[in-house]
């Protein structure tokens, strides 16, 4: 296990910013200081499209040199570790209590937890907080209104952070309804990369 403290040299640069910045436990040295970190958050039950776009997109910022950050969770964070573990690329993976016994090499794994610390509803919310205030970048890829990925994006706006909307974020149904509601509130859909930080979006409504 890595155990890293503010004052380390290798410590996430985003995460510095914090008035009060978290000890961060990792499988192994997850080498983000100064990196672009990119969130992809999503429902646990996403519809085919979702999955699907969950996959590209993640293997997209990869491969345009983003580090790609996600959670354990099942559903589009699953299609996100899984088109990695396809790949050359390791995600980093969040962990919402002590990190798990077991090691994944396709995967580093991190935590603002520490050895001893139970999974139960506010480590899920301090593992969102931690995801979101870790990335420069927030992709929301499908999310309904009481979802945690809602959460995630509010957690990403606090800390200075931007929320992009897959395109399958937004529509009609219940899956649909909190990138909807985002979507109003002035996050953009993601369209295209033009680099490495220059992206084709359509505003939403409410930046019309």
């Amino acid at each position: 296990m890595t155990i890293l403290s503010p004052l380390d040299k290798d410590y996430p640069r985003r995460l510095a910013l914090l008035d009060a910045p978290p000890v961060v436990y990792a499988s192994e040295p997850p080498s983000i200081g100064s990196d672009l970190c990119v969130l992809f958050s999503g429902t646990r039950r996403p519809d085919h499209q979702a999955f699907h776009d969950a996959w590209v997109w993640s293997l997209r910022f990869a491969r345009l040199g983003w580090r790609v950050v996600t959670s354990l969770e099942g559903g589009c964070d699953l299609a996100v570790r899984r088109a990695l573990a396809s790949s050359a690329f390791k995600p980093i993976v969040t962990v919402a209590g002590e990190l798990p016994k077991s090691r994944d090499e396709t995967m580093v794994l991190v935590s603002p937890f520490p050895e001893g610390t139970n999974r139960c509803r506010e480590t899920l919310l301090g593992r969102n907080a931690f995801s979101a205030s870790l990335c420069h970048l927030t992709v929301i890829v499908q999310a309904p209104m009481h979802s945690g990925s809602l959460l995630v994006a509010r957690d990403a706006l606090d800390s200075g952070g931007e929320v992009l909307l897959l395109p399958c974020a937004v529509g009609n149904g219940v899956q649909h309804a909190g990138g909807n509601r985002l979507r109003e509130e002035g996050a953009p859909i993601l369209r295209g990369c033009v680099n490495r930080t220059s992206f084709v979006v359509d505003f939403a409504y409410g930046s019309d």
